[in-house]
């Protein structure tokens, strides 16, 4: 599977993938929160480690 389009699901057994649908949401949308308050660097950093650590969590491979 070389081209996988931006949302489609990638069926693989990780931790994000085990999660409940509405779990995922509050998560979502608490991170959209989070960005909202964010005021300095150091808070952007670790939203976008949070972002990365979620992304790894995933185990989606990357497209090289």
């Amino acid at each position: 599977m070389n081209h996988v389009t931006a949302g489609q699901y990638y069926p693989v057994d990780s931790v994000v993938h085990g999660l409940d649908p509405r779990a995922k949401l509050i998560a979502l949308f608490l991170y959209y929160v989070l960005l909202f308050f964010c005021r300095d660097l150091y808070a952007y950093l670790y939203a976008a480690a949070l972002c990365g650590a979620s992304v790894a969590l995933s185990k989606v491979p990357r497209d090289d």
